[in-house]
């Protein structure tokens, strides 16, 4: 749960430092004393976009730290673990950290190590859920009901398996269905292509580009063009290594080689000079050899040479057409065939595709009416138990219906092929209708809180946060609300901003926020109340502008009242 918060320079919030407990916390406040602060720099900490309007007037930098303590067995702490961001002397303690800068950067830490703020989001989703006023707005939404009733079928652990199997057959569908669609439109083009790539090839086909060719080709040009000074250099170079009567290198190291032979028998120490001046001398004539082969086959081919300057502007010309190297006419003629072999088996590639496209969507339409069965066994349990919480929140007659029909498309989705309302009538004798018909902001405010309820199994976080979601409701219809919540911070922390003195007097603990001005700024506090503060604050809640002695009586009855409810709950 969240133990502490410290917020620097977010909007009115010069420093406040806030300690949180177990149980029931409620945050009250006039309007516009800065509740929102809370939220803002909670969010900021739980890695919501860093706005810069946050920013406190004249500051340069802000900053926001949440200190949360988790279960052994939170997912959270096995991801810090995996990506070594556990505090080794504390595994269930966690610090959550953002600092945002005047120039609009922004800095996220966990556990004191730099991380994105992506991930800082990933780990604050699993933290805590907040529930606001813009809430309700969703559930009029008929987009939105798919994804609540999945969320509250996934508390069996089957639902979300097929989800992703549903999410998995559609990808494989969809893959095939864009190769279908591609091959069906090139079909349509086959004719024209088909005619220019064989206009392509044709031309091709009197060079025949090979691989590495151009280069070998100048550079067996270049050799002919220069056989008359090749032929001389080679003639001279033979005469000084071979040819010459007394002097050339072969004769001479040659005999060098026998001297140092003889000498050898006389001090051993010139065996290696020996060996070394006769290994000289034999790949001297190694080289005269092969230096007599390549004179040998130097001579003047005109026409050769015609025809390598006439292959060689050949593949010129090509490379300039199709705009690329000579040494890519290759794989460009490699890849022109390749595109006429596929054109010739395109029927059959599409037909084959088809095939495979079918039996996707054959699998994909037996896998979402799995879903669909999962959904409607999940709609009536959803229906029962928010009728039965709507009971204590004084809706007792209303009758809420999840439809579930097939969507008139029976093209794959990667959420199903169901199309999902949910139907509800608030008094006996009304019929059935979407909820954006009927009910009224406050009826809207149970049924989501129930519905939230319901769901609230399934969800990691270890704190719940309401904001202000009870509006639209009051009396007695408030009080249950504020009772409903205490029961739900049974299991884990509850905090809820509210304007409503019958929530507040449940609380088990009592945050105030309020706007303190002066000549030279505005700044936001908030500071926990004990229980004669608690009082005079509900009885302001009640009163309004004036609090009155008869105010806080009504507090002290109202928090009363509240006691005796939990005890007897």
């Amino acid at each position: 749960m969240l133990i502490h918060l410290l917020v620097e320079n977010i909007a009115l919030a010069q420093r406040v430092e806030i300690d949180f407990a177990s149980g029931f916390t409620v945050i009250s406040g006039e309007t516009g004393a800065g509740k929102s602060v809370l939220l803002d720099a909670l969010g900021l900490a739980m890695g919501q976009r860093a706005d810069q309007t946050l920013l406190r007037a004249g500051c340069s930098r802000a900053s926001v730290t949440a200190f949360f303590i988790l279960p052994t067995d939170h997912p959270v702490l096995r991801q810090l673990e995996e990506r070594d961001l556990s505090n080794p002397e504390a595994p269930s303690e966690l610090f959550l950290r953002r600092v945002m800068s005047q120039k609009g950067r922004s800095r996220a830490y966990i556990n004191d190590t730099p991380v994105s703020v992506g991930f800082l989001a990933e780990i604050g989703a699993l933290l805590v859920e907040i529930h606001g006023q813009h809430d309700t707005t969703a559930l009029l939404e008929p987009r939105h009901h798919r994804t609540i009733l999945d969320a509250f079928a996934d508390q069996s652990g089957k639902h979300t398996p097929l989800l992703d199997a549903v999410t998995d057959r559609y990808r494989q569908w969809k893959t095939l269905h864009d190769h279908v669609t591609s091959l069906k439109n090139q079909a349509r083009d086959r004719a024209d292509k088909i005619a220019y790539l064989d206009y392509q090839l044709e031309e091709m086909a009197s060079l025949d580009p090979q691989s590495g060719e151009p280069e070998t080709l100048l550079s067996e040009l270049q050799r002919l063009s220069h056989v008359s000074q090749l032929q001389r250099s080679m003639d001279k170079c033979l005469t000084l290594l071979a040819e010459s009567s007394n002097s050339s290198a072969s004769e001479t190291t040659g005999r060098s080689a026998s001297l140092l032979e003889d000498g050898m028998e006389l001090d051993p120490e010139l065996a290696s000079l020996a060996e070394s001046v006769r290994s000289l001398h034999y790949e001297i004539d190694d080289i005269v050899s092969r230096l007599r082969s390549y004179r040998h086959h130097l001579e003047l081919n005109p026409q050769r040479l015609q025809e390598l300057e006439e292959r060689i502007d050949t593949y010129h010309r090509l490379a300039r057409k199709h705009r690329c190297l000579p040494s890519e006419l290759a794989t460009l003629h490699q890849q022109w065939h390749e595109e006429r072999r596929r054109l010739d088996t395109l029927d059959a590639d599409t037909l084959s595709l088809e095939e495979a496209r079918k039996q996707a969507e054959t699998e994909w339409a037996s896998t979402a009416q799995a879903l669909s069965l999962s959904r409607k066994d999940a709609g009536t349990g959803l229906a029962k138990g928010v009728e039965k919480a709507l009971k204590e929140l004084y809706m007792p007659k209303t009758r809420l219906v999840v439809r579930i029909k097939q969507r008139s498309d029976t093209t794959p989705s990667p959420h199903g092929n169901d199309e999902i309302l949910f139907l509800i009538s608030t008094n006996p004798g009304d019929p059935l209708t979407p909820m954006d018909k009927t009910a009224s902001g406050g009826e809207l405010s149970r049924i989501l809180l129930a519905m939230k309820g319901l769901l609230a199994e399934s969800m990691p976080a270890t704190t719940l946060i309401h904001d202000e979601a009870d509006t639209g409701v009051g009396g007695r219809v408030a009080t249950a609300i504020g009772q409903k919540l205490k029961r739900a911070a049974r299991t884990r922390q509850v905090l809820a901003i509210t304007h409503l003195p019958q929530v507040a007097a449940c609380a088990d603990q009592h945050l105030l926020v309020e706007k303190h001005s002066s000549d030279i700024n505005t700044r936001t506090s908030i500071s926990h109340l004990n229980e004669q503060e608690r009082t005079e604050e509900v009885a302001r809640m009640l009163a309004g502008h004036e609090t009155t002695e008869s105010a806080r009586t009504n507090a002290r009855e109202l928090m009363e009242l509240s006691r005796s409810l939990s005890d007897g709950s």
